[in-house]
């Protein structure tokens, strides 16, 4: 394994809302036939298209009863993923579900918990570090894949 092995340990604290059993909307099932029928509809990190699952990247469904709105419609705007925030500027966001929060990943990058040995899901690992998986050479990444030495890495690290 190439590079310097960092070990860290974060703690996070965040207060999640109370909110009801999470049911998808009408507004999510036409994001996802839009992002099926434009091309989106396969991993922004890897390009895989095989278990996508579409997350919202802006403003968290739990958190969605504290999201302005007005902020998320700027946010989204200003970090335009597939470019619908240009192609509906005019138009407000009123809930998480618009399409201009909607990001296709698959479920290692989405919601990998570390079952398989590595956390490489967006809801697992700091942002810098997620967003740089999209961004390294063909065949890098800052989240290895091969487990096989890891334990021996960290124990190194330590």
């Amino acid at each position: 394994m190439a590079g310097k092995m960092i070990k860290r340990t974060l703690t996070e604290i965040v207060v999640v809302p109370e909110h009801g059993e999470r049911t998808e909307s009408a507004e999510f099932r036409r994001t996802k036939k839009r992002l099926k029928a434009d091309g989106h509809f396969k991993c922004w990190v890897c390009g895989a298209t095989e278990d996508i699952e579409v997350h919202h990247y802006g403003g968290e469904w739990s958190l969605s009863n504290d999201i302005d709105f007005a902020k998320l419609k700027e946010f989204c705007e200003e970090w335009d993923v597939y470019g619908y925030g240009r192609l509906l500027k005019a138009q407000p966001i009123t809930t998480v579900d618009d399409i201009r929060n909607a990001m296709c990943l698959c479920r290692e990058h989405h919601t990998s918990d570390g079952n398989d040995g590595v956390n490489n899901g967006i809801h697992f690992i700091t942002f810098p570090i997620w967003i740089a998986q999209r961004l390294a050479k063909a065949g890098e990444s800052p989240v290895p894949d091969d487990t096989a030495d890891l334990k021996e890495e960290l124990a190194k690290a330590d």
